[in-house]
């Protein structure tokens, strides 16, 4: 994927001032800076189009996975992560990451599995949805193109 324009949308109005803000530490696939398609974005920016953020994102080598809820409700997750849990790690590694997750929520650990495999980012296609999230690693692979 090399220079596609994404969004990403904000509780704030952002300015390259606070760029570091943009990295989740946490989040339903890992840590990175998420970027998703315009109609995602507004939902994440409360309908604010001031806090929706474009940017040209170049990840050459991402791990592309399809994801979906109802793997993980079968099991009570509430998270579209299983799928890319299941390509990453053995079901006990599994249930250990899922156990020490806060509201699902996972950190360094899926962006660090992620990089050991040769992959830059990751695209987290919504099965049966017109979404998708991308996940980049490296903010060098960012260049904004402008305040929406």
């Amino acid at each position: 994927m090399n220079n596609c324009i994404l969004y990403k949308g904000l509780a704030y109005k952002f300015t390259l001032n606070n760029i570091m803000s943009l990295r989740s530490t946490k989040g339903s696939f890992g840590s990175g800076v998420y970027f998703s398609n315009k109609e995602t974005a507004l939902v994440y920016a409360a309908d604010e189009v001031d806090n929706i953020v474009s940017a040209y994102i170049s990840i050459p080598f991402p791990l592309i996975v399809t994801v979906n809820f109802e793997e993980g409700n079968k099991f009570d997750f509430d998270s579209a992560a299983l799928p890319l849990l299941r390509l990453l790690y053995c079901e006990q590694q599994i249930i250990e990451l899922i156990d020490l997750s806060i509201d699902c929520l996972f950190g360094i650990e899926i962006e660090n599995k992620v990089r050991s495999l040769g992959y830059d980012g990751l695209i987290i296609i919504y099965e049966n949805e017109s979404c998708y999230e991308v996940i980049v690693y490296d903010e060098s692979s960012i260049n904004f193109k402008s305040l929406y």
